[in-house]
Order: C-alpha cells, then sequence, then structure tokens
C-alpha cells in the first residue's frame, strides 16, 4: 500500500512537472517572438504597438520565471520521494 502511495504522489508530480515544463517553454518562445517583433526597426514608427510590446515582454517573462520556479520546486519534490 505504501508503495502504491508514494506511486500515485509520483505520478501526479510527474504530471504536474511536465504541463509546467509544457507552459514554461510556451511563454519562453513567446519572449523570443515577442523579442523578434521588437527587432523589426519599423515597429519603431508606432510607438503604442512598441510599449504594448514591450508590456508583453515584460509579462511573458514573468510568467517564464514563476513557472521556472515552479518546475525547480516540482523537480526538488520529486528528487525528494526518488531517494
Amino acid at each position: 500500500e505504501e508503495r502504491n502511495e508514494h506511486h500515485q504522489n509520483t505520478k501526479s508530480l510527474r504530471i504536474e512537472l511536465r504541463k509546467v515544463e509544457k507552459d514554461w517553454e510556451k511563454a519562453e518562445a513567446k519572449v523570443v517572438a515577442l523579442h523578434a517583433k521588437l527587432a523589426d526597426p519599423t515597429v519603431y514608427d508606432d510607438g503604442a504597438q512598441v510599449a504594448l510590446l514591450a508590456k508583453q515582454v515584460d509579462s511573458a517573462k514573468d510568467l517564464a520565471a514563476k513557472l521556472s520556479a515552479r518546475w525547480e520546486e516540482l523537480a526538488s519534490k520529486l528528487e525528494r520521494f526518488n531517494n
């Protein structure tokens, strides 16, 4: 029974870890895509668009950082369960 409980605990951690990792990758990809848009000189013709893109970059970076921290937390928990 203890082994089964251990398996269930680690299974839910692994599932959440994979989800967080996918979301983190998406957030990082969004940061890269937004930086690519900001690299286009024509974007700077529209100050409002630049401000919006900069705000979106900040939001995507914040999300990526939160997801990174959550991933680290989950990975650490999973490692403790497996030791």
